[in-house]
């Protein structure tokens, strides 16, 4: 047992460093443009920011279709072979490319319905503008999750972290030429800052790329065809549930960010850079939580039901004590995180009993997240929709209530702990229930067209 023990231990490093590095990389991107933005003004680290939020908020669509792809990915793994699992995977690469137009849609036309929702004209302002240039990482984003879906599906998703640190250094740079100028080159403020992470975007799609033909030497071909609609409708249903949970994870956080712009420029700054400080420590538990479903999902494909409770014990106590140093420095000594984002003093000041509600956050964070992302892996996505409503309905109920009655954004910051114990309250009494066991997800037609 303890062999076993150890194969969960070093299987879910493998499938999890790889994640928690490129998504360092990409929330780096985030941290590095709310550093920038900072010191352009305090309108336009409230307008990017809220901009970046919107952003994740339609991408749910592309990140939900690209979680769907890894769990029928790692099934088929654990069920076929590796052949089997690269063919289904070419299915979803044309229909991919509708979802891309959607989202593009949605993000350069959405400001216009937004406006009448801010309060400041300047933070509408930047707002828009920096939305309008980012809506052209719907076409990079869309296909790094799908193409993410099947390195983590097939467990070889090492590139997903060799990019990590050139995406970083790529888009620093980037952003101080583009904000500020450079021998010759106008400065953009933020507007550069937005073209510069749409820059590195796109050059992290075609090392994927570049990955899949060269590295592990597989032709990309479009093998669409509406009598594939099994796979197709397979995967949809699997997606939908996880793309609604995570719309409704960002869209209630983008709502809770927005209601602190009505407090002023100067809460909505504390409330953003807090923002991306939180989900910076956030990220080792993602990993991790792409290593529960993935090994989750193969071992039921391999027939191994009775070992998912201990896989998800395991990886639970992996992550907290992965995570556990950096969110006791945010508890203890917070200002050492806002001193590498701002030089106003007042905002650090102001935002130290924030952070450390927000560290008691993450430590419940750093369970509740494996626990859904089980749930997820057992193919339960629906169940694990309904988890997520029921916490969001409670989260914003409690926004409002502490936006309503007290206008104090140390209340209304309280809501992240709350949702935290919802979450991993529900999906620990699921996944005791048993009632996963019973899922059935359909494979075996073999005969698709490919």
């Amino acid at each position: 047992m303890k062999s076993i023990y150890h194969h969960i231990k070093k299987d879910s490093w493998n499938i999890a460093w790889p994640v928690i590095l490129a998504s360092f990389s990409n929330n780096l991107i985030g941290l590095t443009d709310t550093a920038f933005l900072a010191r352009i003004s305090k309108e336009a680290l409230g307008g990017g920011g809220l901009a970046v939020l919107w952003l994740y908020v339609v991408i749910s669509l592309a990140m939900g279709w690209g979680t769907a792809i890894q769990i029928l990915i790692a099934r088929a793994i654990g069920k076929y072979d590796f052949q089997y699992a690269y063919s289904r995977f070419l299915l979803f690469l044309v229909p991919s490319f509708a979802l891309v137009l959607l989202q593009f849609s949605l993000l350069f036309f959405s400001a216009s319905f937004l406006k009448n929702t801010f309060d400041n004209d300047v933070v509408f302002l930047e707002f828009e503008q920096y939305l309008k240039i980012r809506s052209f990482d719907a076409f990079a984003m869309t296909y790094y999750f799908v193409f993410r879906g099947f390195y983590n599906g097939i467990a070889k998703n090492k590139i997903i972290g060799y990019t990590a640190l050139l995406l970083f250094f790529v888009n620093f740079i980037l952003n101080y030429v583009l904000a500020f100028g450079f021998y010759g080159i106008p400065a953009l403020g933020s507007k550069g800052i937005a073209i510069a992470s749409v820059i590195s975007q796109f050059i992290v799609f075609i090392i994927f790329v570049f990955n899949f033909v060269f590295i592990l030497k597989l032709r990309i071909r479009f093998p669409f065809s509406f009598s594939n609609g099994l796979i197709y409708w397979q995967a949809v249903k699997l997606s939908l549930p996880i793309s609604f949970q995570n719309f409704m994870s960002i869209g209630s956080f983008f709502v809770f960010i927005k209601i602190t712009e009505f407090l002023g420029t100067h809460y909505l700054s504390i409330s953003e850079i807090t923002k991306n400080i939180y989900i910076f420590l956030m990220i080792p538990t993602w990993g991790f939580g792409t290593a529960a479903s993935t090994i989750i999902s193969r071992t039921i494909g391999e027939g191994n039901k009775r070992l998912v409770l201990p896989i998800i014990k395991i990886i639970s106590w992996q992550n907290f004590l992965f995570s556990l140093f950096p969110i006791l420095l945010l508890l203890l000594f917070p200002k050492l995180y806002y001193w590498l984002l701002t030089n106003d003093i007042l905002i650090i000041n102001d935002s130290i009993l924030v952070a450390r509600t927000v560290a008691v956050a993450l430590l419940i964070y750093s369970f509740a997240w494996i626990w859904v992302s089980a749930v997820i892996g057992t193919g339960a996505t629906y169940v694990a929709f309904l988890i997520e409503l029921f916490a969001l309905v409670v989260y914003l109920l409690y926004i409002i209530g502490a936006y309503y009655y007290t206008q104090n954004i140390y209340y209304i910051w309280f809501c992240e702990i709350i949702y935290m114990v919802v979450m991993v309250s529900l999906s620990y009494f699921y996944i005791n229930s048993n009632r996963w066991k019973n899922i059935k997800i359909n494979l075996n037609e073999r005969n698709i067209h490919d």
